[in-house]
């Protein structure tokens, strides 16, 4: 990916990148429990919005839909959304494989 002109959808991409390495859920975080609409605990969903200064990931922390960021509240623009996500996602990886060294 250029980083010339990331998009709001390639921002999403990385969200959902990075989510996947973390073995998170992202997004569909809403269910109908009994007629209520009911959130899931621990689920991520994207915030974008460009006014505000771009895209950040909440983590849902009650089922009335409470949000947390877990990265921080900062929204970033999509470029450096993308390049943070990917340095966390290295930084995974890395200590995975270091554990697996280890055992």
């Amino acid at each position: 990916m250029s980083y010339d002109r990331v998009t709001r959808k390639d921002a999403e991409k990385c969200a959902e990148n990075l989510a996947k390495t973390l073995k998170k859920k992202l997004g569909k975080c809403w269910k109908q429990v009994d007629g209520k609409n009911v959130a899931e605990i621990g689920c991520w969903e994207t915030d974008y919005n460009p006014t505000y200064g771009g895209i950040n990931i909440n983590e849902i922390m009650s089922e009335g839909g409470g949000v947390d960021g877990p990265f921080g509240l900062r929204r970033l623009k999509p470029d450096t959304f993308c390049v943070a996500t990917r340095y966390a996602e290295k930084a995974v990886e890395i200590e995975r494989k270091r554990k697996e060294e280890e055992e």
